[in-house]
């Protein structure tokens, strides 16, 4: 039981140093949208249509990456919150037995109410 409570405190500073990377990453693209603003105002000051789609379509793409690594972040971040739960309750209620399925619950609980993929099927196992 220790060797599984601390592979599980690994895999959660992994996981959160994952989320501090992805927030990093979120910044420095908002950072590289606005050089491609004053590329934009440049084009329609020339008024190029061919280089204004261009630099549009890059900052609507650009936009759109940096909303997917917050959304990603914060879904990641609240799995990462109710797993950590999970194991404290168990934990302080002695029952950890039970504590793999009730983290997969709360997994595809969280899945289904956010409209994220569940990454696993109805009738497989997890075994430790």
């Amino acid at each position: 039981m220790a060797q599984v409570l601390k592979k599980s405190e690994n895999n959660t500073r992994e996981l959160k140093s994952l989320l501090e990377n992805l927030k990093i990453l979120a910044n420095e693209c908002e950072k590289e949208v606005e050089p491609e603003k004053l590329s934009l105002k440049n084009a329609i000051q020339k008024e190029n249509r061919k280089q204004m789609q261009i630099h549009a379509r890059n900052i609507v793409r650009m936009r759109q990456e940096i909303r997917n690594y917050f959304q990603i972040s914060h879904r990641l971040d609240s799995m990462v919150d109710s797993i950590v739960e999970s194991i404290d309750s168990s934990l302080e209620t002695g029952n950890s037995k039970n504590l793999v399925e009730e983290v997969v619950a709360k997994f595809k609980y969280s899945s289904a109410t956010e409209n994220m993929p569940v990454f696993m099927f109805e009738d497989e196992k997890v075994n430790i």
